[in-house]
């Protein structure tokens, strides 16, 4: 990481475009060396000092009573992951004090782990730094060797220097959230579908999402549609069964997204930011893998992976261009991933539940 003092305000925009946040002009700021080099107009900014020589990286060392912060701009899975792993370092020296700098969105997650100190805003200035012990970073994941091939936690706890998790970290929802988004009764089983991220080769299809709803509900289970609203989803009403539950764009904040998935029994999403939830709210779930690796569930004991069968599977490319120049990712329409298919695995995961930990 670098320190940088702003010349005049800066923004630097997040993957939609909207700004993430705004520097203040003649602040110094801890940034992530990325982000100087992408996000930033070197005309509007001075390097001033690496950020380690301020502020020496956590590599290891034996902890008490020591202060550290963790500057954090991963996405909203990459939070409940890297909880998971401050947990785990919590527990190995209780009286640790570890502190996160984040943006709002993973602020949100955040708030709902029971074992973290307290959530600053992202970024740091530099005199906040002198609270602190040490600092971990994440900027080094890149250069772990055979990263490729290890599980999420071993990834992210070999980069900060925390001990492995053996388990997701737990989520304490807010009772008054737990009630606002209370379902009524129901004697049904109830799946969620995670429609998913338009703009993602991730993303199972629409059509092949609308065709599994109505072929649960064909199994007197009761469907509840979810995920972030979007043009691509204005008309999916016109194609349901009349008994599927839209609820996209009705579970924007993250706690009121938990309380809901809680309530059911089974969710079906890709590889997204629900998996991750899932697994921490200890949910069984079917996991569909397209373009990317199920490898990256391998620590999640209730989550139930189905992968396509398409020669091109996994290409590793999420968001983008296919590499072989189609228009979406056509694994998904292998025959391995088709919705008949997918329903008889959630029907068999209801009568004979995966164990929960």
């Amino acid at each position: 990481m670098q320190l940088i003092k702003t010349i005049g305000p800066v923004s630097a925009n997040n993957n939609s475009n909207q700004p993430a946040y705004t520097l203040e002009p003649n602040e110094t700021y801890a940034l992530y060396d990325n982000e100087t080099a992408a996000a930033m107009r070197f005309e509007t900014v001075q390097w001033v000092a690496t950020f380690d020589a301020r502020l020496p990286n956590y590599a290891g060392q034996s902890l008490t009573n020591e202060r550290l912060v963790l500057p954090f701009i991963g996405r909203l899975g990459d939070a409940l992951i890297t909880a998971a792993c401050l947990k785990a370092l919590r527990d190995t020296y209780p009286d640790v004090t570890i502190d996160i700098a984040c943006l709002p969105a993973a602020k949100e997650v955040f708030q709902l782990t029971p074992t973290l100190g307290e959530l600053l805003t992202y970024p740091l200035r530099a005199d906040q730094l002198d609270a602190y012990n040490y600092h971990l970073s994440f900027e080094d994941i890149a250069s772990i060797p055979n990263a490729t091939r290890l599980s999420l936690f071993d990834l992210f706890s070999t980069c900060l220097n925390t001990p492995r998790p053996n388990r997701p970290v737990s989520l304490n929802i807010p009772e008054s959230v737990a009630t606002s988004s209370a379902l009524p009764p129901t004697q049904q089983q109830r799946v969620a579908i995670h429609v998913g991220e338009p703009d993602s080769l991730r993303t199972y299809p629409i059509d092949l999402t609308i065709n599994l709803a109505n072929e649960l509900c064909q199994n007197n289970i009761e469907v509840i549609l979810f995920g972030a609203p979007s043009a691509q989803h204005e008309s999916i009403n016109t194609n349901l069964a009349p008994q599927v539950k839209n609820r996209i764009g009705k579970t924007t904040a993250i706690a009121d997204l938990a309380a809901t998935l809680q309530q059911m029994d089974v969710i079906i999403t890709g590889d997204s930011f629900p998996l991750h939830l899932a697994a921490a709210l200890n949910i069984n779930t079917i996991a569909l893998f397209a373009p990317t690796d199920s490898a990256i569930a391998i620590d999640y004991k209730t989550i139930t992976t189905i992968e396509s069968q398409a020669t091109c599977s996994p290409c590793g490319v999420a968001f983008g261009a296919c590499p072989i120049a189609h228009p979406t990712c056509i694994a998904h329409n292998d025959v391995s991933l088709a919705p008949k298919r997918i329903a008889i695995q959630v029907i068999n995961l209801i009568q004979e539940p995966a164990h929960r930990i």
